[in-house]
């Protein structure tokens, strides 16, 4: 397939659909900065794989310059959070994608939360992220804990009876309710 990425944030690598059944692919790996550049210009090239051809009614289209196909897949993606992984997806949210600053949380949230591919707008799946983040944690047990003191569950308790307090059972009942990936936690609910 092409080279591969360099690690400069979201990118995607892109193939002629015919060339990939063919068995001679020439994937070509594209930043969200060089696809949001190539939207800016109204240039879309899909990364210099093709040259800018015309359907019969005017409407443009790039070609493979290979075999003239017009069909693109994505092969392989990096950084890049799940329903943002099909081609039109990527280029219409590509500027947002390479301004976010915290991609790699939002892409480990989009991953569990976003499964179906139902959110392909970015700053709804920010919104639904920043709604449900409950933040960086090295365990459950550790967000138990913090938990417990800041929702006072272990207010009025004598101090000699705190270390009673079981906090694994309390972390797998928080849990059910949470998803923990990555040391981050979301609520589920």
């Amino acid at each position: 397939m092409g080279a591969i990425s360099v690690d400069n944030g979201p990118s995607v690598c892109v193939a002629c659909l015919s060339c990939l059944n063919a068995g001679r692919a020439l994937g070509k790996w594209i930043t969200a900065e060089q696809a949001a550049a190539e939207v800016d210009a109204e240039a879309i090239t899909y990364g210099g794989q093709g040259e800018a051809m015309t359907y019969g009614s005017g409407a443009a289209f790039v070609g493979c310059k290979r075999c003239g196909g017009d069909e693109w897949e994505l092969v392989d993606v990096e950084h890049t959070p799940h329903g943002f992984r099909e081609l039109r997806g990527f280029y219409a949210n590509a500027g947002e994608l390479a301004e976010c600053d915290d991609l790699d949380t939002l892409a480990i949230f989009a991953a569990w939360y976003n499964v179906g591919g139902d959110i392909t707008d970015l700053a709804e799946l920010i919104a639904a992220h920043e709604d449900r983040y409950r933040g960086e944690w090295s365990s459950m047990r550790a967000y138990a804990e913090d938990y417990a003191e800041q929702t006072g569950m272990l207010a009025g308790l004598p101090d000699h009876l705190e270390r009673y307090f079981d906090f694994d059972v309390l972390a797998h009942d928080l849990d059910m309710e949470h998803y923990f990936e990555g040391g981050h936690v979301w609520y589920a609910q």
